[in-house]
């Protein structure tokens, strides 16, 4: 086997393909953008109302970390997330792991993403060592993250079919 651990495209392509899979196999109608139209990875239609719902996949070989004693997720992403708050889109982050193993999926409301890395961002500008503040407020770079053990997200499926049941505008 191949110990080549793939460029970044190819472990976001992997991440979406493993998500691609999962929708399907769970009976959604879902087709994937192959990065034809940004801010969306796949878009999933429910066949018997028309709604659609966009789905964002951030994938990451290891996204977990345990630096104490309390292990966290935290997936990369940019100052546009904090923009993409919409009732019809949902992140799917994946992190990829070993080779062989399924794939872990966490799944998290647009708005709670823009909310969060809104506020983290603001919180970590504010707390700018002196002569640092310029430059914290000119980084693109912003992280969604969440404890382990604190998070209702991981294999939250239902998520989907919970936004695809609600009225137009109240995801």
């Amino acid at each position: 086997m191949s110990t080549h651990k793939g460029t970044q495209n190819e472990v976001g392509l992997a991440g979406e393909f493993h998500v691609l899979a999962q929708l399907l196999q769970r009976g959604y109608s879902a087709h994937p953008t192959l990065g034809n139209t940004k801010g969306m990875d796949i878009l999933v239609v429910d066949q018997e109302s028309g709604r659609m719902l966009k789905v964002e996949v951030k994938t990451a070989r290891h996204a977990l970390h345990a630096p104490t004693k309390r292990a966290w997720w935290k997936w990369p992403l940019s100052s546009r997330a904090e923009e993409l708050g919409c009732p019809n889109l949902v992140y799917c982050f994946v992190h990829l792991g070993e080779v062989g193993v399924l794939p872990r999926f966490f799944l998290v409301p647009s708005e709670v993403v823009a909310d969060h890395c809104s506020r983290e961002h603001a919180e970590w500008v504010a707390a700018s060592p002196e002569g640092k503040r310029e430059l914290r407020l000119s980084t693109a770079i912003r992280n969604f993250w969440f404890y382990d053990d604190a998070n209702s997200y991981e294999n939250a499926w239902d998520l989907l079919e919970r936004k695809l049941a609600a009225e137009p505008g109240h995801g």
